[in-house]
């Protein structure tokens, strides 16, 4: 059987530490979960990485995830946003193609929560499936490659 790597091994304390630059409220986090996932990565091995979602969403996720390993679905990395070298910045982690979820901010240029705020909304593979809307894309550069 061929070698797991494992790119995220985080405690759930870890995980979810606080966002120092935008505080979530205790029942947010309270629902929380940290889901250990297995992917195949562009290195064409198995890798096993973490995201963070609402509880409520975590079996779903979970299938939905092994059905993309039976696919040979890529995906580049799946590291919780609280990892220290991203720090809780959603345009570092999208700029370095990392798979996310949970990440309590608003949606950018406006002071509303984005789902990701709830751990309900999922970015996987952010520079080659990027966010656009008026013309606007991010991360920057990215490249969306269907």
């Amino acid at each position: 059987m061929q070698e797991i790597i494992v790119d995220s091994r985080m405690t759930e304390e870890e995980a979810l530490l606080n966002n120092p630059l935008f505080q979530c409220p205790t029942d947010i986090l309270a629902k929380q979960c940290v889901l250990d996932l297995r992917y195949w990565s562009f290195d064409g091995r198995i890798h096993e990485g973490q995201l963070v979602v609402d509880g409520d969403l975590a079996h779903d996720v979970q299938k939905i995830f092994a059905e993309l390993l039976v696919l040979r679905f890529l995906i580049a990395k799946m590291i919780p946003i609280a990892d220290p070298q991203y720090a809780w910045d959603d345009e570092r982690s999208m700029r370095d193609d990392n798979t996310s979820a949970f990440n309590h901010r608003t949606i950018a240029g406006t002071d509303r929560l984005s789902w990701h705020a709830y751990g309900r909304a999922i970015d996987i593979n952010p520079c080659r499936n990027p966010y656009i809307k008026d013309g606007v894309i991010a991360p920057e550069k990215a490249v969306y490659d269907p």
